[in-house]
């Protein structure tokens, strides 16, 4: 993430796969999630679309009840998964609405062999992919 700080611009926007679901709800039915991470925003000093889902929690009612997590926030998740995994126009087109730059793939999952033409490679190492959005 030092190296997203140091080659993009302070207002550059950030998203990435590294959360624990794709919905809200999944990162409560197992504690087990390795590649739930909180580090992106704080080490590159970059705003994140979404990062870390559990602080969407307000209780134990988001397990309990079906679609009572904000829309928004699933949707961010989705897209941020899809984008990852298989990056498609649609995913494109919503990581372009949402003004997003970069784009950090855990290499820990399954992912596309290239992500063009939707975004380049920027840097990688043996844990992420930083991608530069086209």
């Amino acid at each position: 993430m030092l190296w997203l700080q140091h080659n993009s611009n302070q207002d550059d926007l950030v998203a990435t796969n590294f959360i624990a679901g794709e919905k809200i709800r999944d990162f409560f039915t197992t504690a087990a999630f390795p590649s739930s991470n909180l580090a992106i925003s704080a080490i590159s000093r970059r705003r994140v679309l979404v990062e870390g889902d559990s602080w969407g929690n307000v209780g134990i009612v988001f397990t309990a009840l079906p679609n009572i997590a904000p829309t928004w926030l699933n949707e961010r998740l989705l897209m941020s998964h899809q984008f990852g995994w298989r990056p498609n126009s649609e995913t494109a087109e919503y990581m372009k609405k949402m003004k997003i730059d970069w784009f950090v793939v855990s290499k820990a999952k399954q992912m596309p062999s290239t992500w063009e033409p939707y975004a380049s490679v920027a840097f990688e190492n043996s844990e992420v992919i930083i991608l530069k959005l086209s």
